[in-house]
């Protein structure tokens, strides 16, 4: 991963992290498109130090109340109007980060617009047509239990109190990877920050040996295989009743870890190149992420807005007969047409 020693180096160098406080916040955020280049896989990007975030809490159980026990599966559903969330802008000082802004709003759309404005600025110079942006940008992570203010839906298993449930950085600063020609582009607001990754860049790098995961105890679960299984039964059971059609089961496992959240990453990256990876770190909240998926969910260009799930899909066949029956099969089976028309 290209991006990867050039991170040590620019972190070493007082560009990126903690030493970087004269550019924005310590807080981290890389997308990594991992694997063999692809229409998946095209573009890396490394964000610089952020000058501006916005962040949405769990709020207390006065305001969002846990919903009292019913089954959703046997057809019971709480509907209610969505209650207010808190949204909350920071800004960087060149310290710590300030509160500057906030509003109170039971829509999840209406939040971010009011503070997640368009900067009027562009990136300096002349921008290569293949970039995505030609100016800053918002990017972060966002919780399916945000779900609380998109759907009129009242939740037994409430995250806790002040749980971080949205982050997302006002990027002014960034290096894209294009994999197609192996070349990195600069792009930023700031003409000394972006002259100093240049020269960083320009020379060779220091060598660098990816770190080692550090062994920790075994997680433990949220449930045993056998009781995964007896959920299984039961939405199979419900699915049959007409009370859904699909359901996304989710099984937890938790642990302590003895390596660093970018360990983490780099470990995921090496073992698992997946076209849709992304490292989060938000230094002063205690709280990082690290993910890879190998399908985009939604990608917008252009104003044309388009899916690729990787559902849907049939083994290859030993031969052009065996595949056109596989396709055949797979475009007369009802359930993967009910899920992806």
């Amino acid at each position: 991963m290209l991006l990867e020693p050039i991170r040590h180096h620019l972190i070493e160098q007082g560009l990126l992290g903690e030493k970087a406080g004269q550019y924005g916040g310590p807080d981290e955020v890389m997308l990594v498109s991992a694997g063999p280049t692809s229409h998946l896989s095209q573009l890396s990007l490394l964000c610089g130090p952020a000058i501006r975030r916005v962040i949405i809490r769990q709020p207390s159980r006065d305001v969002v109340e846990v919903a009292k026990e019913h089954s959703p599966l046997s057809g019971e559903t709480k509907l209610v109007d969505s209650a207010p969330f808190l949204f909350e802008r920071e800004t960087w000082d060149g310290m710590q980060w300030q509160l500057d802004a906030s509003t109170t709003t039971a829509s999840l759309a209406d939040g971010l617009r009011q503070l997640c404005s368009k900067s009027d600025s562009n990136f300096l110079g002349t921008i290569p047509e293949s970039m995505p942006f030609v100016g800053p940008f918002w990017i972060g992570a966002l919780s399916y239990d945000l779900l609380q203010l998109t759907q009129p839906i009242r939740l037994q298993h409430l995250p806790e109190e002040g749980e971080l449930l949205c982050v997302l950085w006002e990027i002014h600063h960034c290096i894209v990877h294009e994999k197609s020609n192996d070349s990195l582009v600069v792009l930023s607001t700031d003409p000394n920050w972006e002259a100093n990754v240049r020269a960083a860049i320009g020379r060779d790098l220091p060598e660098y040996a990816s770190p080692t995961v550090r062994l920790s105890q075994k997680p433990t679960s949220t449930c045993t295989d056998k009781e995964h299984e007896d959920i299984v039964r039961r939405v199979h059971s419900a699915i049959v009743d007409g009370q859904l059609y699909q359901l996304n089961f989710g099984r937890t496992w938790e642990g302590e870890i003895q390596s660093e959240p970018w360990t983490v990453f780099s470990h995921s990256i090496a073992s698992n190149p997946a076209p849709y990876s992304g490292f989060v770190h938000m230094k002063d909240g205690d709280f990082s992420l690290v993910s890879a998926s190998p399908e985009s969910l939604l990608t917008t260009k252009n104003g044309i807005i388009t899916t690729a799930p990787i559902k849907g899909t049939a083994p290859r066949g030993a031969s052009d007969a065996e595949e056109s029956l596989l396709r055949e099969d797979m475009i007369s089976d009802r359930k993967e047409r009910a899920e992806h028309r």
